[in-house]
């Protein structure tokens, strides 16, 4: 079971590491279309880098055989199957059990397990690979509609069918039982019977029940255990009501949180106000950040917003955040400042509610963009992981000290958030909220963490004076007794720099944060 206690790290197979030159069935790694050779023994090659990250979930593309090619491109991502009955060629290594078979998935599963790494399996159930004019499956098993771009044409299965319903339950089950996984991510989870859009308009799925039904029964039924991550790709503030609704009524797990990726983005690249992710709370009549809507006080739906799968890079974005970030602050002279903008941004995705995912080569600060050359495409996304980044050790080479900065941050966020019960569990509490500072603190027990951004370009000329005490008026003072007592006796330490010592004083914790910066305070 994936738990708030995990860091998930997503790898597409192809674009990671080659392990086993023997399955290079017509690869070219000098053609960003074509597939480059990354595979299971790549991926367990490569253990050790990951655990010197501390991450502790491998989320990986789908592993179904897919086409050979369209117009020019081969699915390296896995999104285009064929087959979704067995593993692909082009993954695993001939002779330990007949071509294809699923447990060449479950050798891969149980040797991460072995090394103590979780597994999500990306999923598909919605559409099949291009056709090229032969139908995977009979005419009857697709929709009819006009194409749809949300499913970039592909063709579109109709789950309002029981027969096609019933095949991907039993395709779903079929991989849980054999493989041995811990996860599973639905691609295009809200297209599963639930809007289709079209363009200027987005219309509900009337068959949205059908497919979501079965599965609750059958698949949540049979193995609850199995952490179900939903796509709902839509960063809209106004739709985070929608996008609640659709994982209660899907049963699932968590579902990723695009609305608080776009509102990081738009706070910290794009100099948005602070007040767009917690409101002051200095009267009832502001408007709510996107922090304010998990309380449900606040109107938020979620079934628990402390397992959303947070991130900050996908495979599918417009940018890699690194290029989010650089179309922002171009030029060899601001390298270093995007790097450290960059560190400030992981540092709140690491310390905010949820369970954090990072996509493969973010931590080293890998670039790329989307429809790359003006074509409609996404391989720029899908780079290669930079090995050439990499010592023997496992860390960014020293002459790459900007990357090195960044992993350095990276990694040191994710083994402070492993021993830290507060960010692990703790609701996230506003203590301080302007346009430019954010300061928010996480408790659980006796474990109590402060996180302070300064998102202005300038040091704080004066220290910020966090006010956190006791009120006469219980139902307005945000923290209960005992923490106020346990910070009055006790100082806190700067996460990175053990020298620094804050505590309360007269009531107040005061504090000094450098431009575009933060700093994390722990008992």
């Amino acid at each position: 079971m994936i738990t708030q206690d995990d860091v998930i790290y997503f790898i597409m197979t192809d674009r990671f590491f080659d392990g086993d030159p023997n399955n290079n069935l017509n690869i070219d790694k000098t053609n960003p279309q074509l597939r480059h050779g990354g595979d299971f023994k790549g991926i367990q090659a490569k253990f050790p880098y990951l655990k010197n990250l501390g991450v502790s979930t491998l989320w990986i593309t789908p592993v179904y055989l897919n086409i050979s090619d369209y117009l020019g491109s081969q699915p390296y991502h896995g999104y285009w199957p064929k087959d979704f009955e067995i593993v692909d060629d082009h993954l695993y290594s001939n002779g330990a059990h007949p071509a294809g078979d699923k447990k060449y998935l479950k050798d891969f599963v149980d040797a991460c397990h072995a090394a103590n790494f979780k597994v999500v399996l990306d999923v598909v159930v919605n559409h099949t690979g291009y056709d090229n004019g032969n139908q995977i499956f009979p005419p009857d098993w697709y929709r009819n509609t006009p194409k749809d771009p949300d499913f970039s044409d592909l063709p579109k299965l109709d789950l309002a069918n029981s027969t096609v319903v019933d095949h991907f339950i039993n395709n779903l089950m079929d991989w849980i039982e054999t493989s041995g996984i811990d996860g599973l991510r639905m691609d295009m989870a809200r297209n599963i019977g639930g809007y289709t859009n079209h363009p200027d308009q987005k219309i509900q799925d009337p068959d949205f029940n059908k497919f979501w039904y079965f599965y609750k029964s059958i698949v949540k039924g049979k193995f609850p255990q199995i952490f179900i991550v939903g796509e709902v790709f839509d960063s809209e503030f106004a739709d985070i009501d929608e996008n609640a609704t659709f994982q209660n009524q899907s049963d699932l797990n968590s579902i990723f949180d695009f609305p608080l990726r776009k509102r990081i983005k738009d706070v910290i690249i794009y100099d948005q106000p602070f007040t767009d992710i917690a409101r002051p709370r200095l009267n009832n009549n502001e408007i709510s950040g996107i922090l304010d809507r998990d309380d449900p006080s606040g109107g938020g739906y979620y079934t628990n917003a402390n397992r959303l799968v947070t991130l900050l890079d996908n495979h599918d974005l417009d940018r890699r955040i690194m290029s989010e970030i650089r179309t922002k602050f171009t030029g060899d002279q601001n390298k270093n400042f995007s790097f450290q903008v960059a560190a400030m941004m992981y540092a709140f995705l690491f310390t905010v509610r949820g369970i954090p995912q990072i996509y493969y080569g973010s931590e080293t600060g890998l670039e790329g963009y989307k429809n790359i050359g003006g074509g409609s495409n996404d391989y720029d996304l899908r780079r290669d992981f930079p090995w050439q980044l990499i010592g023997a050790n496992n860390e960014p080479l020293p002459n790459f000290a900007d990357e090195a900065l960044l992993f350095g941050t990276i990694k040191k966020l994710i083994s402070f958030r492993k021993n830290s019960d507060a960010l692990k569990y703790g609701v996230v509490i506003t203590l301080w909220v302007d346009n430019f500072v954010y300061a928010f603190l996480r408790y659980f027990r006796d474990d109590v963490v402060i996180a302070v951004f300064n998102n202005g370009y300038q040091p704080m000329q004066f220290p910020l004076q966090i006010p956190i005490g006791k009120s006469a008026t219980k139902d307005s003072q945000p923290l209960p007794d005992r923490i106020i007592d346990l910070l009055s006796g006790s100082k806190l330490v700067n996460i990175f720099d053990a020298t620094e010592l804050v505590g309360l004083q007269n009531g107040l914790f005061a504090l000094t944060v450098n431009g575009k910066s933060f700093k994390i305070f722990s008992t």
